[in-house]
């Protein structure tokens, strides 16, 4: 007969947004978002060039917020504090700014939204001296090259600063919004129904409005152009499945968004590079690369915010337990064969894989990928790996490997215990009413074991031992 074998069984921008209040899913809005209640804040990390990196502090931690400007940054911290760095008078933070919820980075100037619901700006920027003294019920700021947004509470936009091809002229019927971003000379706004409207430079057709089809998005970025033409603009939106749409204009293939990009969280625009948070937080950027704008630091740690402008990124970096995205897959086999068990995750740095075959730790097995070659029935049972770090552990599911079919022949054996040099004859039957003589012989020791080879063709058989 056959036997069956079984075996045992957020996302920040240049172009910053904040609100307060408001969930969308897994997503975080375009813009400085805080990193949500009861966390402590994290580090910042830049990458690529310019003077945010050049004169990146070294004790920038406990942050909850981060935007990137053209030529300097500005953070928010924990306790309330604002820090900003880089070049340009949007560095000198005021001394009484009161308590802060959210900031901003434009081009030589900077904004915060205070919690009392009013903005605060400094900087040498039209966006700072045009600034309305009566903007209140404020809940979101997105700051662009020359000229800033105000979110209010019921869902209306406010637009001040240089009026650049119509970056001021909010559409009339803009109502029920809820995520703000600015660019050049370019504004996007993101409604409650997950649609969204763009207007400025390029609403005509040079940088094109969003696709028509545009629908069910949670998160918007824009670029911003520095010292070039405004129509290379280009746009990110999140959907709420995790997918990225970018349009607009596509120098250096900064809208080609990558095939093979995970489920995405939050979404940053620099002048010619796209970023994307993925679930498990890591970092995924495209576009012009030639400063590294697009390739995070390795390792880098579990990201929780990102930001983008000019040629540099930046990540709020979040001390957190290890978090498993991938989950190995169990298998069904053949002897001999090979296979690769693997998982996927993340969290603060230092991390640890320890793979297990029924509870008991494969010494090789020390990564977030398990090789097993030549695979016979003692590799067979039940994998699971654990990631670890300082905060935590992460356990997979099960992943049962099993053989398929193995074609083993099933015989019956008797054991006889008499005298050595006794005559017995052994006879079988099917129903216990005629025999059948099976052999006779003389047992040369005691006991011994009498193996009926033919059973194996005969589904049942009974014995029987005469002397």
């Amino acid at each position: 007969m056959k036997a069956l074998v079984f075996s045992p069984p957020f996302s920040i921008s240049h172009a910053p947004v904040f609100l307060r209040g408001v969930v969308l899913g897994l997503a975080v809005l375009a813009g400085p978002v805080t990193l949500g209640a009861g966390s402590v804040g994290g580090r910042v990390v830049g990458w690529g060039s310019g003077y945010p990196i050049a004169n990146l502090p070294a004790d920038l931690t406990n942050v909850t917020a981060v935007a990137a400007g053209p030529q300097h940054a500005v953070a928010l911290r924990g306790d309330g504090s604002v820090v900003a760095w880089g070049y340009g008078s949007g560095l000198n933070v005021p001394g009484d700014l009161g308590e802060v919820s959210a900031v901003a980075a434009g081009y030589n100037y900077s904004l915060a939204l205070r919690q009392d619901g009013t903005v605060r700006g400094w900087g040498s920027s039209p966006a700072v001296s045009k600034l309305p003294g009566e903007l209140q019920e404020v809940v979101a700021i997105a700051a662009g090259y020359d000229h800033a947004l105000a979110l209010k509470s019921g869902g209306t936009v406010v637009a001040w600063g240089q009026q650049n091809f119509g970056c001021l002229d909010v559409p009339p019927d803009l109502t029920n919004v809820i995520a703000i971003a600015a660019g050049h000379s370019q504004n996007l706004a993101l409604r409650a129904d997950g649609t969204v409207v763009f207007w400025g430079y390029g609403s005509t057709g040079t940088v094109m409005p969003p696709p028509a089809n545009l629908t069910n998005v949670v998160a918007i970025a824009l670029g911003t152009v520095v010292g070039g033409s405004v129509d290379t603009t280009h746009c990110l939106a999140l959907r709420e499945d995790g997918t990225v749409i970018a349009w607009g204009n596509n120098t250096w293939h900064k809208c080609e968004v990558p095939a093979d990009l995970p489920r995405v969280t939050a979404l940053a625009a620099g002048q010619h590079h796209s970023l994307a948070l993925t679930a498990d937080y890591r970092v995924v950027g495209w576009g012009y690369n030639a400063a590294g704008q697009c390739t995070p630091p390795d390792p880098l740690g579990a990201v929780r915010a990102i930001a983008a402008a000019n040629q540099y990124s930046l990540a709020i970096i979040e001390t957190l337990p290890p978090i498993l995205v991938g989950q190995p897959a169990g298998r069904l086999v053949s002897t001999g064969e090979t296979i690769t068990l693997v998982a996927s995750g993340n969290g603060t740095p230092p991390l640890t894989w320890q793979w297990y075959l029924n509870g008991q730790p494969v010494p090789w097995g020390t990564g977030p990928s398990l090789t097993l070659t030549n695979i016979q029935l003692a590799d067979c049972g039940a994998y699971q790996v654990e990631l670890r770090n300082p905060y935590g552990v992460a356990r997979s599911e099960i992943a049962t490997v099993a053989i398929r079919v193995l074609d083993l022949q099933m015989v019956a054996g008797l054991t006889l215990e008499n005298p050595p040099g006794t005559a017995l004859r052994v006879e079988w039957s099917d129903d216990l009413q005629t025999w059948h003589p099976l052999t006779n012989l003389v047992l040369p020791y005691s006991p011994y074991r009498f193996v009926d080879w033919e059973s194996a063709l005969h589904p049942r058989r009974y014995y029987r031992v005469q002397p």
